[in-house]
């Protein structure tokens, strides 16, 4: 009993010891007595105090990763000393976050931050500055496409006063487009390269002054442009070598041009000329700060550092060791008056601004930041504050005078005034707003008069009532929204440029400052519904989007790079994107949103121009509607088969309704029709029928034959000739014959279906998700399978004699043999494509994923192509002598991008 009492008091002194004088050995002895402590021989278990020993136990731990921190901090110094001797600072850095991973507290040690600062001087030193002048050019890049006809779907209610000549610029899916300010017309738009993410911008534009001319950089091409505001014309474009991720800054008569790969560009912004390059030792991930009064450059890097550039020369003056991870700045540093905010995501649902002096560092040959907190005097580059707040930084500080809102992605917001009084805590916070939300989002702010407009999922004006330290909300505006970029204001207007929560396309807008009534709004890069459709004999071209707007145009509209921003229908009523658009013989299109939808929307030139006539269905779709005999076939649910005639809103036969037994619901396929006027049907369940009209006792849809199936079709029937193909949800290809559905030949892909199956001519074309095509013909054989050139194809294909002309998802117009699959000739677009190509004399129309209409000329293996990202021709090595004379393939059972 006394040593239960003595054991444990003696391995807790010696831990004590152990501790305080960093003494492994001390620490060896403390485990000894512990072990004795818990040994039944010394101290029976039911006297030992087991709590005590744990505690005693965790103890022990503790200070033996006291110890051995120790040890691997000299090891780290060692290591740091030694990468820095060799010109390593990426290894002295990763020394350093190696020990930080396992031992953060040792982030403020003295040994370390002296080796950290022996990094950063060493980075310093690795800036490298070249004096190379890279010229700009004036002549356009060569363009694969002949002409373009952008869509835009406006409407203005009422102008912006006083803003007649000034022009907004936005970027979204791959291409610039200029609005006038006043109405929000669509003046021009100018293709960038294919954007990575789609929609997002890639970078902000920048006012070029009086001029009113843009600056951007087009980062598939790898350069920047200096585009006239009025027509979008390029003055010049810069080559920079590399991509550019975040906005180019002008500083005066200069821009400072930051690319992925750590390099500044000194551009002078009316020749375009690249005169001094700076080239840092590390990536650059945000945009950088640019004090034009002090001729100073502050660009952030990957990771760690901060550096101070001179703006003439180019010379790095300092490096600021911001000590942040790689990945925890997504947002730009911003200058305020004798202030440079930092924001910085260090933790995971939170973050730090810091504020940092712009003076220059009075100790030479040391880099300034944390290191040099207790620094003498206000006037240094060193940290002076930090405020922690609630979300991540997606956006930087928004700085108006003396006034600066930062704002989370969780909805936190948080404004300061800058003031004199206290030189070394400049920023005094006069207002925090807690977290509004629990999941992140982007969210952009803009201050202006003492009014905050707060841009997330709406678009929201506040009072700020400093006095009171709240946000007093005055009205709300564009609900349901994703905001793009940084509302901005013109007049007494807001403009904003959003996405609408399950609506297609990019909305540009402006909004009175006052009450927040929409004054024009535009929607752009709306992928089309379908394929464009030739009228009139070849002279007029009518397009419908996704959003249900129809556009007419006539073929020679389509000319260099022009633009149609009023539809001759506008989108309506449609509460989905429209997915289908049915056309019939004459000239009535019939637009549908697909699955789900129990209403059809029916366009008749003749009868009711100007808007459409709404059809209401029995039930809903299962999938889209077909054109069949005159009128489409409407597979509903729970199981009927309807045949209606758009026009009219008639039935003209009886629907088919196959036995249904009690809960099951059937799940029809996309039907196909036969050349012998019989359809091809699965109801999703594993029966496939053969549907045909009988007159008795009156007109009616009925089988003509069933077949049980081994498995579910999962795609949609396609038809050659009389011969239907079927894909299971097993990857396997059956051919039947229709009209007895005899079983004549059956396939296993590699993958499953990726497009298709379509009918083109007399054959059937399906890609597979491993990147293969397939073509089948009506003798109910498999002619051939190729390699795609990149994504699957889209929409179905033109046929010219004996070749298939497909358009990619990807952006590449395809020239294939219809006999063996083999390549003619393939020209790259560099833009996404979303319809099938439709002949046009020896050229082809294709529309585009941002809604653009692009005419092409065709390749046909004989002439001169462009390679991809280059204004280099490359010849195919496949040539081939056919005569051009493309025809479109036949009526599909519909169309859909």
């Amino acid at each position: 009993s006394e040593l239960a009492g003595i054991l444990p008091a003696i391995a807790e002194g010696l831990a004590d010891r152990a501790r305080d004088a960093n003494d492994p050995e001390v620490l060896e002895l403390a485990r000894e007595a512990l072990a004795m402590a818990t040994n039944r021989n010394y101290v029976p278990t039911r006297l030992q105090p087991t709590a005590k020993l744990d505690e005693i136990e965790a103890r022990l731990g503790l200070v033996e990763r006291q110890i051995h921190q120790g040890t691997e901090l000299d090891a780290t110094v060692a290591a740091i000393e030694k990468a820095l001797a060799e010109g390593d600072s990426p290894a002295a850095y990763e020394a350093r976050r190696r020990l930080l991973r396992s031992y953060p507290a040792l982030a403020g040690d003295p040994k370390l931050m002296a080796s950290t600062r022996a990094i950063s001087a060493a980075q310093q030193s690795a800036v490298q500055v070249t004096d190379e002048a890279i010229e700009a050019v004036t002549e356009l890049p060569p363009q694969p496409v002949s002409a373009v006809l952008t869509l835009a779907e406006r409407t203005t209610k009422e102008p912006v006063p006083d803003v007649e000549d000034e022009v907004l610029v936005t970027v979204a899916a791959g291409a610039a487009y200029g609005f006038s300010a006043a109405d929000g017309r669509l003046l021009w738009t100018r293709q960038l390269g294919q954007s990575p993410d789609g929609l997002r911008a890639p970078v902000a534009s920048v006012a070029a002054g009086s001029g009113g001319d843009v600056f951007l950089s087009a980062p598939p091409l790898r350069e920047l442009w200096r585009l006239d505001g009025q027509t979008g014309r390029p003055r010049w474009r810069l080559p920079l070598g590399e991509p550019v991720d975040v906005p180019p800054v002008l500083a005066g008569g200069q821009l400072v041009v930051a690319t992925r790969g750590g390099r500044l560009h000194l551009v002078d912004a009316e020749a375009g000329t690249s005169v001094r390059q700076i080239q840092l030792p590390q990536p650059v991930p945000v945009a950088p700060a640019v004090d034009t009064r002090s001729g100073l450059i502050y660009q952030a890097v990957d990771h760690s550092n901060l550096f101070v550039l001179e703006l003439e020369s180019g010379r790095c003056l300092d490096v600021i060791h911001l000590g942040h991870a790689q990945g925890s700045l997504t947002a730009a540093p911003v200058l305020a008056p004798g202030v440079l905010l930092v924001p910085v995501n260090d933790r995971a649902r939170s973050a730090v601004l810091r504020v940092y002096g712009t003076a220059p560092a009075e100790a030479s040959g040391a880099a300034s930041g944390d290191e040099q907190d207790a620094q003498d005097g206000p006037a240094t580059r060193r940290r002076l504050q930090e405020f922690r707040v609630r979300g991540l930084f997606d956006t930087s500080p928004v700085v108006a005078g003396r006034n600066i809102i930062a704002i989370t992605d969780l909805g936190a917001a948080y404004a300061f005034e800058l003031t004199a009084a206290e030189p070394d805590e400049p920023l005094v916070s006069i207002l925090q707003r807690e977290t509004t939300d629990t999941e992140p989002l982007v969210r952009y702010g803009l201050f202006q008069g003492g009014q905050l407009y707060l841009a997330d999922n709406h678009l929201t004006k506040f009072a700020v009532r400093a006095a009171e330290g709240r946000l007093v909300p005055q009205w709300v505006s564009a609900e349901q929204s994703a905001f793009l970029e940084p509302p901005r204001a013109i007049g007494n207007a807001v403009v904003h440029v959003r996405r609408r929560q399950g609506e297609p396309g990019v909305i540009v807008a402006a909004v009175h400052a006052d009450d927040g009534r929409t004054l024009w709004e535009n929607r752009i890069a709306v992928p089309p519904a379908g394929p464009p459709i030739i009228a009139g004999g070849g002279n007029h071209v009518i397009a419908a989007s996704s959003t249900g707007a129809l556009f007419q145009a006539e073929m020679g509209d389509i000319a260099d790079e022009s633009v149609l921003d009023r539809p001759a229908v506008e989108a309506g009523q449609f509460r989905r994107p429209v997915t289908t658009v049915t056309a019939l013989g004459d000239g009535t299109l019939v637009l549908s949103t697909g699955a789900g939808s129990d209403q059809l929307a029916v366009f008749t030139p003749a009868d009711q121009p100007g808007r459409y006539t709404w059809r209401t269905l029995p039930d809903q779709l299962t999938c889209p509607p077909s054109a069949y005999h005159g009128g489409v076939l409407l597979p509903c649910v729970p199981g009927h088969l309807f045949l209606l005639d758009p026009r009219t809103g008639e039935m003209p036969a009886a629907p088919f309704q196959p036995p249904l037994a009690p809960g099951n619901r059937l799940d029809w396929r996309v039907p196909a029709a036969g050349d012998g006027g019989h359809v091809a049907v699965t109801d999703g369940l594993g029966t496939l029928y053969s549907v045909t009209t009988a007159p008795d006792p009156k007109p009616h849809l009925k089988a003509a034959a069933t077949v049980e199936l081994a498995r579910p079709i999962v795609a949609p029937l396609a038809a050659a000739g009389d011969v239907v193909f079927a894909v299971d949800e097993a990857a396997e290809v059956t051919a039947y014959e229709l009209p007895g559905l005899d079983r004549r030949d059956q396939w296993s892909l590699d993958a499953p279906v990726a497009w298709g199956p379509r009918r083109v001519g007399d054959h059937v074309l399906l890609a597979t998700e491993a990147g293969q095509l397939l073509c089948f013909d009506a003798e109910a054989k498999l002619c051939w399978r190729v390699a795609l050139p990149n994504t699957p194809p889209v929409g179905a294909a033109a046929l010219d004699g004996g070749h298939f002309v497909l358009a990619t998802a990807g952006g590449t117009l395809w020239r294939i043999d219809a006999a063996d699959g083999r390549e003619i000739a393939r020209l790259e677009l560099d833009r996404p494509l979303a319809t099938a190509p439709v002949p046009i004399g020896d050229d082809v129309l294709i529309g585009g994923g941002s809604g653009s209409l692009y005419r092409v000329k065709v390749p046909d293996g004989g002439r001169s192509q462009f390679s991809r990202h280059s204004g280099r021709f490359a010849q195919s090595p496949r040539p081939s002598t056919a005569k051009m004379g493309l025809s479109p393939s036949p009526v599909q059972p519909h169309a859909s991008p």
